[in-house]
């Protein structure tokens, strides 16, 4: 025998009047006629009111669903939530009232959602991708993962960053994979970028095995993404691996970062920057809010994609220095001009703007505030830059 302590939680909020729970059928209204039905009617109704409140919540034969959706205090937390730029996670929520914080975000143009280990509501999926948000889902055997995630990725807006992960909810003591004998690994194996080596898991005198002791403990993510790696190969592990990334624009578009958004051709340099939203001297943060999300972001620099006519394998890059202000801006939009200098142009045109430095290198004529444009050429074409 078991003995609880707990205190009873009130069905209708005292000042507002507004009640909390009222079940209704997900499925079947004939489940409701079971006598299960019948004795959650009676405690959730006159047995409250007598308790002042239920004391506990006791359901009728599931699955069943909240008529009652969000509560103004949960529609003010939410718009709260936005303007404080927070995480909404629409993860156990009932099905309505994760639909109405989702409609509050989108909305509210909020990208701040996140459906993040289980129990959320799939009919939404596509509403959290098209706002920006992100999904993790819950871990499951490896090839049962694999099409959870292509089934996920089939719903993604394309305007944003893809990345997958999982929520393992290990701490909430949720079922973890069993061993997998369909798909064994071998140990030792190397990492999907090959620079480190797993051998089988050791504490103490105990050894973990994938293949016979399945997910056991946090440690061995290794080998599953290993087995993950085995099954899909790079196709399945790039999104994986972007999983990170993507959460982390998710959060810079929660804080205002605008998403990406492809520089035109034609816009022409001056001696602050490329056209309105690249400017040298921006600060990585700075260069963000103006320009928006870039396509990619190696090393110290941000690439943007380019849009309007002509434009096909056209891209811009700004360059940071070790201070990380943009030192650099180039392109290779054949329309984008510098001074008389525009990417694409023949070496002839440009003899007629620039002196020649070395080499395939040109620079162009001083601008206002000491700036210069510069042509580097790649198979008789150039492409244009300013520093």
């Amino acid at each position: 025998m078991s003995l609880f302590a707990f205190r009873p939680r009130k069905a209708v909020n005292g000042k507002t009047g507004e009640q909390f729970t009222s079940f209704s059928p997900a499925i079947s209204p004939a489940a409701l006629k079971a006598k299960g039905a019948r004795l959650a009617g009676l405690f959730n109704g006159p047995v409250a009111t007598l308790a002042h409140g239920s004391p506990l919540p006791v359901y009728p034969p599931g699955p069943t669903c909240n008529t009652r959706r969000i509560t103004s205090y949960g529609t003010y937390l939410i718009h709260q939530m936005i303007k404080q730029h927070l995480i909404i996670q629409l993860d156990h929520m009932d099905s309505k009232t994760a639909a109405s914080a989702l409609s509050m975000a989108t909305a509210a143009h909020y990208s701040g959602v996140v459906s993040a280990h289980c129990c959320g509501s799939p009919q939404l999926y596509k509403g959290i991708y098209s706002a920006g948000g992100m999904i993790t889902e819950a871990v499951a055997p490896a090839e049962a993962f694999i099409t959870i995630m292509k089934n996920d990725e089939a719903m993604r807006d394309p305007k944003f960053h893809f990345g997958f992960g999982y929520g393992s909810d290990m701490n909430g003591l949720a079922e973890q994979p069993g061993p997998d004998l369909g798909t064994p690994i071998a140990y030792p194996f190397k990492s999907f970028i090959g620079n480190v080596t797993f051998t089988t898991e050791q504490w103490g005198q105990r050894t973990f095995d994938l293949n016979t002791d399945g997910l056991a403990n946090y440690g061995m993510y290794a080998d599953l993404l290993n087995q993950l790696q085995r099954l899909g190969g790079a196709p399945v592990m790039k999104p994986i691996f972007q999983g990170a990334e993507a959460y982390l624009e998710m959060w810079e578009r929660a804080y205002g970062v605008p998403d990406q958004t492809c520089s035109r051709t034609g816009t022409r340099f001056t001696a602050s920057g490329l056209g309105r939203t690249l400017r040298l001297g921006d600060s990585a943060e700075r260069a963000l809010y103006r320009a928006g999300q870039p396509l990619s972001r190696p090393g110290r620099s941000y690439h943007y994609c380019v849009s309007g006519s002509g434009s096909r394998g056209g891209s811009v890059v700004s360059m940071f220095n070790t201070r990380g202000r943009v030192a650099l801006i180039a392109t290779t939009a054949r329309r984008d001009t510098a001074a008389g200098l525009a990417a694409g142009m023949s070496a002839r045109h440009i003899a007629r703007h620039a002196h020649q430095l070395s080499g395939g290198v040109w620079v162009g004529q001083r601008l206002r505030g000491g700036s210069r444009t510069s042509t580097a050429f790649a198979r008789g074409r150039s492409r244009s830059s300013r520093s």
